[in-house]
C-alpha cells in the first residue's frame, strides 16, 4: 500500500483491536519518517499519543520540534528507543501481540528494527490483477516507488547519520549524548547492517567521547562496533 492508504487505515478506530491498530500506527509512523513525510508522521503521532501515555511522553519531543532538523532528530531518537519498530507487517508483529511484548523491548538475538531488502523476508510479487481489486494501478505504482526508497535504507546507518548530523549542529541539546549512545548501540543490535555500519558506529562514538567526555552516556559507551 502507498503511505496515503497506510495513513487512512491507521486513522480509523473501528477496524482492528486497539493492540493491532497501535502496531499499524507505529508502522505507518516509521514509513512516513523514512519517506520524509513529517506531516503524515505528525498526524499519526497524534493518534498514538491519544491512546498511550508512554508514547505521549516519548513522542513529545517530535510533536514539539520547531524545525525540520529537530523533527528528523527526534524521530530518529524515538525509533532508536523502540528497538522492535519496523516498516512492514511480518511474523514479528504476531510475536509482539501474542507474547504481549513491548515494541520498546530490545531483542537480544538482534532482531531489531528492519532489514534493507525485501528478499530477506522471502516476499513474492503479487499478481497485478489481484492488487487492482483493492487499489488502483496508480496507487500500486506509488507504493512500488515508496518501497524502493524504503528498502534502500539500512536502519543503523540511517539513524546514526541523522543523530550525528544533528549532534554536530546542536551540541548543547541535552538529548544528544543519549542519542549518540543509542546510535552506537544500534550498530551492534540491529538485525541488518552493511559494510558502512562500522564507520557510522565509530563516528558516533568519536563525537560522543570528544564532545561529552564526562557525560553519563559517554561512560555507558566504552566501545564502537
Amino acid at each position: 500500500l502507498p503511505l496515503e492508504k497506510w495513513a487512512e487505515v491507521a486513522s480509523t478506530n473501528d477496524i482492528f483491536s486497539p493492540e493491532i491498530i497501535k502496531q499499524m500506527r507505529l508502522i505507518t509512523f516509521v514509513r512516513a519518517v523514512l519517506l520524509d513525510d513529517f506531516e503524515t508522521a505528525e498526524r499519526i503521532a497524534n493518534f498514538l499519543v491519544s491512546a498511550d501515555s508512554t508514547l505521549k511522553e516519548d513522542l513529545s519531543g517530535f510533536l514539539q520540534a520547531k524545525n525540520y532538523n529537530e523533527k528528523k532528530f527526534t524521530t530518529a531518537l524515538f525509533i532508536l528507543q523502540y528497538y522492535r519498530l519496523n516498516h512492514i507487517l511480518d511474523s514479528r508483529l504476531d510475536e509482539i501481540l501474542v507474547d504481549e511484548s513491548s515494541v520498546k523491548e530490545k531483542d537480544t538475538s538482534r532482531g531489531n528494527w528492519w532489514c534493507s531488502y525485501p528478499s530477506q523476508y522471502g516476499y513474492k510479487s503479487y499478481e497485478l490483477n489481484d492488487l487492482t481489486k483493492f487499489i488502483s494501478f496508480e496507487e500500486i505504482q506509488t507504493a512500488k516507488l515508496e518501497n524502493e526508497k524504503i528498502y534502500k535504507i539500512v536502519a543503523p546507518n540511517y539513524l546514526s547519520e541523522v543523530i550525528i548530523n544533528y549532534a554536530l549542529e546542536n551540541p548543547n541539546d541535552s538529548r544528544v549524548p543519549e542519542a549518540l549512545n543509542l546510535a552506537v548501540m544500534s550498530t551492534r543490535f540491529a538485525e541488518c547492517k552493511d559494510e558502512k555500519t562500522s564507520e557510522f558506529s565509530q563516528r558516533a562514538f568519536q563525537v560522543l567521547h570528544s564532545n561529552y567526555p564526562n557525560n553519563y552516556w559517554t561512560q555507558q559507551t566504552p566501545y564502537w562496533y
